[in-house]
């Protein structure tokens, strides 16, 4: 099929139909890359230095001038696309510096919007970088904003011609790097990449759309993506979207310098954004920095840096596990299904026993008396969240104690146990607060319950993830390489960030109420919220590698858990007087639909029931 047909008489040499291939190490001249891409090389070059231009030239005119010295800043950001994309090139890595320029260029149309809002009015822009606003007075749109936006449109006509492949038939060194398998990645190396995408990326989303610095200044605006104006609060959106989407879409690519490129262009065209939020908020007077900034640009970070160790770790994890095989595993499901039934009774007792008593000493009491009629302890209200979790660990454990059923539910028992740490945690937390402004009281046998089913329902989790091991290597002698499971992605990632938002946002609203969160109002019920989040999404990053049947199994545990946090509002909304459902009680809701559907995905696909 790749040569060509001989003309008929004395046998002759076979020529092959295409070039050798070159190897992905081997440098590729500029002569060699396609004229398109060295177009969007030369796009690329001037977006960057229009947009340096714009910077320098001001896009506001007859402004305040900006909260710090921040043009050397701006211009350096601005040049460090083009410069990365073209240091590739210079190292004859030009499909590498295409995915430079796609990545950075992806985040080019969030950015317009953003800086439209200069034409539209100056005076309600959240950029200290560019003006530091303390009275009304009205000001102009200056040059410098044509500029921007056309170093916008220029970027984005780069990333649009240097994405993809050349379509031709005919091999060139710049195909060749697309071609030589030598540049695939290894199925463990794309696994742990989505694994760190699925996790990290969401925190990426959540940072983008925070507010970008905190203001002390009546009159420079520190808005998030849903306060902001029309046009920013658009601009913003759109970059919470594009950056999980885009890494989703790159990172987990077969090839090291897609894989590699698209990332490092996102991080350098992140940065452009907020790092100067961040030195505002630093250096500028009346304004502060903010987590949302920094949490974007490490999560992208640390997706360069740690999805590489995914694939190390989980190697080093076969060789420290695999001597174990199914005697192993069925004992470790036995004390785990055990232990869970502990929690499950635990847990029970923990709902049903008082949390908060009276301190007969502190009230001054009389010992030997009885305390006065009446004289009881509040009601915690949160403690009956134990009773869900109490039904749903005790079935799931008494089928992981089934040898017929364990394999099957174990992945769901070992996500669902994080419910225990959850209402543990709201309940202790609860109690604190209560004895805390009341120093007659003391807590109950209930919180001892509540303490010791937690410790319970971690020893099983532990026990259960190791069974899982044993399992795993008990297959096979040598277990084939984890398949990636693209087409459960998008409900999966629709799923964690539903659950991000399920379990940091209040699920009872009141007035006068904060209720605990993961990032604000932190108590120590923020500690069962973090633990339920985090089990999440390791059952996700898990879930998009592992077997049909078991990644099923995680998201059903991942959905019952969701089903739990759903539970609050109906159980506890009498803790507060005019209480009604909050964001995090809805989104639980869809948290529960995103991954049944996710695990409906799973376990429908080829091999659903290994």
């Amino acid at each position: 099929m790749n040569q060509r047909t001989p003309a008929p008489g004395p046998a002759a040499p076979a020529e092959p139909d295409r070039a050798p291939l070159t190897g992905a190490a081997d440098r590729v001249g500029w002569a060699d890359v396609p004229r398109r891409v060295r177009t969007a090389v030369g796009l690329a070059a001037g977006a960057g230095v229009l947009q340096a231009l714009g910077y320098a030239v001001g896009p506001i005119s007859g402004g305040p001038p900006p909260g710090f010295t921040a043009l050397p800043l701006l211009v350096v950001l601005s040049l460090l696309p083009p410069a990365a994309a073209a240091a590739a090139f210079a190292r004859g890595r030009p499909v590498l510096g295409a995915a430079v320029l796609v990545g950075a260029g992806a985040l080019l149309p969030a950015r317009f919007l953003l800086d439209l809002q200069f034409a539209v009015e100056p005076l309600y822009t959240s950029r200290p970088e560019v003006a530091l606003f303390h009275s009304l007075d009205p000001v102009g749109t200056g040059a410098g904003t044509w500029l921007l936006l056309a170093g916008h449109l220029l970027g984005t006509a780069a990333a649009v011609l240097a994405f993809g492949r050349p379509r031709t038939d005919e091999a060139t060194p710049y195909t060749a790097e697309f071609d030589d398998p030598t540049g695939d990645r290894p199925a463990a190396r794309r696994g742990g990449s989505l694994a760190a995408v699925l996790v990290l990326a969401p925190f990426a989303g959540a940072g983008l759309f925070s507010a970008p610095y905190r203001s002390d200044n009546l009159f420079q605006l520190a808005d998030d993506a849903g306060s902001a104006p029309t046009l920013p609060g658009l601009g913003l959106t759109l970059l919470m979207v594009t950056v999980p989407l885009v890494l989703l879409c790159s990172t987990p690519s077969a090839h090291r310098s897609i894989a590699t490129g698209v990332p490092l262009g996102l991080l350098l065209g992140l940065a452009a954004v907020e790092l100067p939020n961040t030195a505002a908020g630093l250096r500028s007077d009346g304004l502060h920095a903010t987590w949302g900034p920094v949490v974007a640009l490490a999560a992208v970070l640390l997706l360069l840096a740690t999805a590489p160790l995914v694939a190390v770790a989980a190697r080093v994890w076969q060789s420290v596990v695999g001597y174990w095989r199914t005697s192993a595993g069925a004992a470790m499901h036995g004390v785990a299904a055990l232990l869970g039934l502990v929690a499950a009774v635990l847990s029970l007792v923990a709902a049903a026993s008082e949390q908060v008593v009276v301190d007969a000493v502190a009230a001054g009491l009389v010992a030997g008396t009885a305390p006065p009629d009446g004289l009881r302890g509040p009601e915690v209200f949160v403690d009956d969240l134990f009773y869900p979790v109490a039904g749903l660990v005790f079935v799931l454990s008494l089928l992981l104690a089934a040898p017929r059923f364990a394999g099957a539910v174990r992945p769901a028992f070992t996500v669902a146990l994080a419910a225990v740490p959850f209402a543990g945690a709201a309940t202790i937390g609860a109690v604190l607060a209560e004895v805390d402004r009341t120093p007659v009281y003391a807590p109950g046998n209930g919180v001892w319950a509540a303490g010791f089913a937690v410790a319970a329902a971690a020893g099983a989790a532990v026990l259960a993830g190791l069974a899982g091991s044993a399992e795993r290597y008990a297959l096979d002698e040598d277990p084939p390489p984890r398949e990636l499971r693209l087409g459960v992605a998008a409900p999966l990632a629709a799923g964690v960030l539903f659950a991000l938002g399920a379990f940091g946002l209040p699920a009872v609203r009141a007035p006068g109420f904060a209720a605990p969160g993961l990032w604000s109002t932190v108590d120590f019920a923020s500690a069962g919220l973090w633990a339920a989040v985090l089990s999440l999404l390791a059952a996700a990053a898990t879930a998009a590698v592992a077997r049909p049947a078991r990644a099923a199994a995680l998201l059903v545990g991942g959905a019952l858990l969701a089903a739990v946090r759903s539970l609050e509002y109906p159980l506890t909304a009498a803790r507060a007087a005019g209480s009604t459902p909050g964001p995090g009680t809805w989104l639980a809701l869809a948290t529960v639909v995103a991954l049944l559907i996710a695990a409906l995905v799973a376990g429908t696909a080829k091999g659903a029931r290994r």
